[in-house]
């Protein structure tokens, strides 16, 4: 079974993936696997099927999707997912994977962001009760450094059983869904690190659409009672939005009326008992593993 599996989704730019999955091909080790998870979009052009475990999603799946089809079809108990377009070099890997070994309440692991001049170092826990922040086009981004809620979903090492025991990644842009499952480590108790000594370069990794990126994070401060949702409160931020851009805050109300509590708080707590049992079931069978003796 190999260590670690890497997930990389197509989101329509040959180039991009290519990029990536060169970079990876040439940096990886023995026990890593490469899944590219596509639309059926992708024809390999390069003959890649050798090297690489294309998996095909249903057509006009969201990026979110097609990383939530990778993570059940991957073999590893760590999961690495890399955007199309970010670049690894050598060793991209190792620090994560120790630490995720050594620690078994490590949840995840973010590495430093390269992009345009800038690094970024993970979701910063002030994302987590700062509506301002949240409402901020980076908010979800500032520099965490060691205090990490979570990764960037660019390039961030994951638990494969996390990610299991939550169902997956929620939402459907890259930023909703990074700050999602930040919030839902915190509900858990799960900690993640940030290995500020490995840098990728994710520059040409991209971003969303602002006006779904505002309207998803707004459902998530609404189903993590950042903020509260309703007619009411959609209509007040509505209009204290109004200076920074009418359309921007369109869709920032639009996504608090979308929000859901009563469903994040069941999906929470059935991570919660699924986690468990499975902490159960580990020490459960380390209690009756054989003793050897010594020679």
């Amino acid at each position: 079974m190999p260590r670690l599996s890497v997930i990389v989704p197509f989101r329509g730019n040959d180039s991009a993936l290519e990029t990536t999955v060169l970079s990876l091909l040439e940096n990886r080790t023995q026990d890593t696997e490469v899944l590219v998870v596509h639309d059926g979009s992708y024809s390999d052009p390069y003959d890649l099927a050798e090297e690489v475990v294309f998996v095909q999603a249903r057509p006009a799946e969201t990026v979110v999707g097609l990383l939530n089809e990778g993570i059940m079809a991957s073999c590893s108990p760590v999961v690495n997912i890399v955007l199309d377009g970010v670049v690894v070099s050598e060793g991209w890997q190792s620090a994560a994977l120790e630490e995720l070994a050594s620690d078994e309440e490590l949840a995840a692991v973010a590495v430093v962001q390269q992009v345009a001049g800038s690094r970024q170092f993970g979701i910063s826990e002030s994302a987590l009760d700062d509506v301002a922040s949240l409402r901020s086009e980076a908010g979800m981004l500032k520099q965490a450094g060691q205090a990490c809620a979570g990764p960037q979903l660019a390039c961030g090492f994951y638990r494969k059983s996390t990610l299991l025991a939550l169902d997956g990644l929620r939402y459907h842009t890259i930023e909703a869904a990074q700050l999602e499952y930040a919030f839902a480590l915190a509900e858990l108790d799960l900690s993640t690190h940030c290995d500020m000594l490995t840098t990728v370069d994710s520059s040409g990794a991209g971003r969303s659409d602002l006006r779904e990126v505002l309207s998803e994070i707004a459902q998530v401060a609404v189903d993590y009672e950042v903020t509260s949702g309703g007619f009411v409160a959609s209509i007040l931020h509505l209009l204290s939005g109004l200076p920074s851009g009418l359309s921007k805050a369109r869709s920032w109300s639009r996504g608090i009326a979308q929000g859901q509590v009563d469903l994040q708080r069941r999906r929470i707590e059935a991570a919660r008992l699924a986690l468990e049992e499975r902490r159960e079931r580990s020490s459960a069978s380390e209690g009756s593993a054989p003793i050897r003796k010594a020679a």
